[in-house]
């Protein structure tokens, strides 16, 4: 196999087809010179020439992060420039390398950049804002690598000290003492420097995750189905960040009451009769055949297990959970054609006796309930992130913000998933 681009890589590169695709006439040059010419060629060639046509030049190679040596586990930073909004632009026309020619067609933070509204400049100040804070904390823990290299160097001079010195004697021995004092004070100052990255870095995660969470909206969600969110949104005094995030954690509440309410005893006769007509039509024991052909009698098969599916709890599209299925033998599906009547007024009874009336909800006063609080919710989420954007406080995003009150949009509801 050559580790030269064919034909085909060629043409994903924007390039002609290579002149070898096609055996030249008897005594032409051409294809002498081409291969004299493309010889050396590699995949790495091609994407070298891509890249500088397009005005990007590939960095030199650097030494490894002292960061990383110190267990820090932010990734080093790159010399290359950054892509504008947080690196979307890769493989464009812009001055970025060729990568993933797939990814400027998929990448949400390019899809980003054609939110309405003020989709667009949200987004872009949030990748700014976890960059810059990054790069605070970065800052700090170059520092941090410096100091702890010095302190291992010191920690290396104490053992060689206590090894060669009688360890009676250490307490009298002048640069044991002074690197002991070195020590103390390095320890004191890394501490000191790591009370101040921290923020930075807890502030860049917040962002992060926050980031994270509208990417996975954008990247399920057409950008057609989003539009402006330009509703004006009235914020009073009482109105502050701790209120509106107790006032989210109530609704989110009432949520789980509302999923968690029984179901009206009528729904579950309805249900429960449309199984034990199922039952009893599996158990029946078929005579037709007894009649015209003089054979045995029609039981059911011992075999036959009886799986009862889709008479329990449906989806907002009304289709059933085919997870929630129970299996019965033929003995309980014949027991129940037999005495249908007595097991059916059975059955009644117990869902009378178990019901819970006063809590029940329907489906359609359940659907009706938790839209009511969906809206109150979203409501309320818009009113927070108001708040975080007036006060440039990004680093107070709770993990279950919705993308779209973030962002200042409307559009489909987020996949809870």
């Amino acid at each position: 196999m050559t580790d030269r681009p064919d034909t085909l890589a060629a043409a994903m590169f924007g390039n002609s087809p290579f002149p070898e695709s096609s055996e030249p006439a008897k005594g032409s040059s051409a294809w002498a010179d081409f291969r004299a010419k493309q010889s050396g060629a590699t995949w790495d060639d091609a994407i070298a020439k891509v890249n500088a046509e397009m005005g990007y030049h590939a960095p030199a190679p650097t030494a490894r992060s002292a960061s990383a040596d110190a267990g820090w586990s932010a990734p080093a930073a790159s010399p290359t420039p950054a892509a504008p909004h947080g690196g979307i632009n890769a493989g464009s026309s812009e001055g970025y390398p060729v990568s993933n020619l797939m990814s400027r067609f998929s990448n949400p933070a390019m899809i980003a950049e054609k939110l309405p509204g003020l989709g667009a400049e949200r987004y872009r100040t949030l990748t700014e804002k976890k960059a810059e804070w990054f790069l605070l904390g970065r800052a700090v823990q170059d520092t941090i690598n410096e100091k702890v290299l010095e302190r291992q160097k010191i920690n290396i001079r104490l053992r060689e000290i206590e090894r060669d010195t009688n360890s009676q004697k250490l307490d009298e021995n002048r640069e044991y003492q002074n690197f002991q004092s070195k020590l103390a004070d390095l320890t004191a100052e890394i501490e000191r420097l790591e009370q101040r990255r921290d923020p930075w870095i807890s502030k860049a995660n917040v962002v992060g995750r926050l980031i994270n969470t509208l990417d996975r909206y954008l990247g399920e969600t057409p950008i057609a189905a989003l539009q402006a969110w330009s509703v004006p949104i009235k914020a009073v005094k009482a109105d502050t960040i701790p209120a509106v995030l107790d006032r989210l954690a109530g609704l989110r509440a009432d949520l789980v009451d509302v999923d968690t309410r029984p179901w009206p005893a009528a729904d579950a006769k309805r249900r429960a009769l449309e199984e034990i007509e199922y039952l009893a039509l599996k158990g029946t024991v078929a005579v037709s055949k007894s009649i015209d052909y003089r054979n045995q009698l029609g039981w059911p098969l011992a075999s036959a297990d009886v799986v009862l599916r889709g008479y329990g709890k449906r989806d907002a599209q009304g289709r059933p959970d085919l997870y929630n299925e129970h299996t019965v033998s033929p003995d309980v599906a014949l027991t129940v054609w037999l005495f249908k009547d007595q097991v059916t007024a059975r059955i009644m009874a117990e869902l009378d006796e178990f019901a819970n009336e006063e809590r029940a909800l329907s489906e359609e006063q359940r659907a009706s309930m938790t839209a009511r609080v969906n809206g109150s919710l979203l409501a309320e989420q818009r009113l927070l992130s108001q708040l975080i954007w007036a006060g440039d406080l990004h680093d107070q995003w709770p993990d279950d913000i919705d993308p779209r009150a973030v962002l200042g949009i409307d559009g489909p509801e987020p996949r809870q998933d």
